[in-house]
């Protein structure tokens, strides 16, 4: 198995849309490739973000998942979560590199996998 990564520049809240990127920097797909996206990059396209300034993260976690074990309740002190039937420490939320947001986790990642499959085997790369 040979993997290659797709550098791109800094994917930004409300600067960009996932085809625009992928049209950008998808060259090529050999036959029997694979492409896996980030549920952040996926999220940060949809514009699936909340601003932190004002916002109570373990709040933002508690009102995403579909079902909580509070931090308090886990020994190692993380909030873990079930979203969309996935378990996901503090429902998918990121805030690395967010510029000032989080990112929560993409509102249907199912629907926008197979939107970017359709995009991708359309095309022909």
């Amino acid at each position: 198995m040979i993997i290659n990564s797709i550098k791109t520049k800094k994917i930004l809240p409300f600067q960009q849309d996932i085809f625009a990127i992928l049209d950008k920097y998808l060259i090529s797909m050999p036959e029997g490739s694979i492409l896996a996206v980030t549920s952040k990059i996926v999220a940060i396209c949809e514009n699936n973000i909340v601003t932190k300034e004002g916002t109570v993260k373990d709040k933002l976690i508690e009102s995403e998942a579909d079902y909580y074990l509070p931090n308090r309740q886990s020994k190692y002190g993380y909030l873990l979560t079930i979203k969309n039937n996935v378990l996901l420490p503090s429902a998918g939320i990121d805030e690395s590199n967010g510029a000032g947001y989080y990112i929560l986790w993409p509102k249907n990642p199912q629907k926008s996998a197979n939107e970017i499959y359709r995009i991708i085997r359309n095309i022909g790369f």
